[in-house]
Parts: structure tokens; C-alpha cells; sequence
């Protein structure tokens, strides 16, 4: 309710007195919902805006929030699907869910290495794989050593927090190292194959990279939608 998306407000509307906020008829925003139901103790319900100026473009047709003070019940409700996000949790219940969901972790550190890493290190990575499927897979790969289950284990031994037991964190670390080193012979491999063929290139001139190689090795835009060809 304090996010910037339903800034600002009318005037008259704030002049109305206390409560203003809490009724749907004064409550006005220019975000993407607007405020429905506004029950104390019970839930905050916004609906779709009719009048944003990108309404068609909106898919939820409404958001429910919960007004939930217990952790038990918030937890409850997050694994029954009845609850979507929760900041209420028991705080010895994060690595079962983490397990069950590694993307609690990973995604923020993916972000953080496409957003910030490539451009501090440098490195060309056009679709962000590295960031995404090599960091994400390594941290995934760490984060289910650590925080896995043992139902869900393929050594049949829970994560390293979970049980106690560094057996699958061990095998999951030595399974990443593998994959690094098969990865990165074959990749010097591959290099050096293309290298061959292309004359001792590896790289393209900036004029083509600027270009795009839809268009300056294969004479057609590779994606015609965005520039209206299609």
C-alpha cells in the first residue's frame, strides 16, 4: 500500500479526514489496481484498474492480501497454495522450503551476476547463459547439498543443514567441479575448431557485431516483429 504505483492521490480525496485511505470510493491511485475491500484484521483487497493506461496488458484480475500476525498460520497457508508470498515464516522452517523451492536463493544471485558481475568483469554473454544457467546451476547445485530433504536426495542422505550429513553436498560439489572441467576441454576444444575454420578468429569486426549476425551473415533480421517486418 506504500509503494510508489499508487501515488499519487486527489487532494480532496486526503482532505476527506482520517480513514480516507480505507475506503474504496476515496482511496484513488493510478496504478495497476485499485483498492476494493479494505477489512481490518481480515485482508486488503485491490481489483483491476479499468482506467491504467495499460489495462489490457494486465493479466491478474485482482490482488488479495492477508492480514496474518501468526507464523504458523502464514506458513499454513503458504503451503496449502492458499497464500502466494509471506514474509511470516518459522525461522527453522526456510531450509525445508528452500529445498523444496532453491529458487528462493538462486534467483536473486542470478540477477546479481547478469546485472552487475558481466558488466564489471566484462565478459560477452549476449543471452545472459553464463548468469543464468552456470551461476544458477552452481548455486542450485550447492543449495541442494546444503538444504535438501532426504525424501528428495539421490545419495539418500538430506542436505548438510537439514541432516547433519555433508555426504550430499560433497557429491553435489564434485559433481559440479566435473562438469566445469568436462565443459571447459570441450569448450577450448570447440575454440580452437572454429578458430581453424574461420582463419584465426574467433570474433567478428564491431561493425558486424553492431549489426547483428541475423543481418551481416545471414542477410535477414532474425527477429522482424520489432521493427515491423512480420
Amino acid at each position: 500500500m506504500c509503494s510508489d504505483i499508487f501515488c499519487p492521490v486527489k487532494k480532496e480525496c486526503v482532505d476527506q479526514g482520517d480513514g480516507w485511505e480505507k475506503k474504496p470510493e476515496t482511496f484513488v491511485c493510478n496504478g495497476a489496481f485499485k483498492l476494493a475491500e479494505y477489512q481490518i484484521g481480515s485482508h486488503i483487497l485491490m481489483v483491476k484498474n479499468d482506467a491504467y493506461y495499460e489495462a489490457d496488458k494486465v493479466k491478474l484480475p485482482g490482488i488479495r492480501a492477508i492480514m496474518v500476525n501468526d507464523e504458523n498460520t502464514s506458513l499454513q497457508g503458504y503451503k496449502a497454495g492458499e497464500i502466494h508470498c509471506t514474509e511470516i515464516i518459522p525461522a527453522e522452517e526456510v531450509p525445508s522450503l528452500v529445498a523444496e523451492d532453491p529458487n528462493l536463493i538462486v534467483s536473486p544471485i542470478c540477477y546479481f551476476a547478469i546485472s552487475f558481475c558481466k558488466a564489471k568483469i566484462g565478459y560477452d554473454d549476449a543471452l545472459d547463459a553464463f548468469g543464468c544457467h552456470a551461476v544458477g546451476g552452481i548455486v542450485g547445485g550447492i543449495c541442494t547439498g546444503i538444504f535438501c530433504v532426504p525424501e528428495l536426495s539421490w545419495t539418500d542422505f538430506g542436505g548438510l543443514i537439514y541432516t547433519g550429513d555433508a555426504s550430499l553436498l560433497g557429491s553435489q560439489i564434485l559433481g559440479i567441479l566435473i562438469t566445469i572441467v568436462f565443459v571447459g576441454v570441450l569448450d577450448v576444444v570447440i575454440g580452437l575448431i572454429v578458430k581453424a575454420c574461420f582463419k584465426g578468429s574467433l570474433r567478428v569486426s564491431e561493425e558486424e557485431e553492431a549489426q547483428g549476425l541475423d543481418v551481416a551473415a545471414h542477410g535477414e533480421s532474425a527477429y522482424p516483429a520489432y521493427i515491423g517486418l512480420d
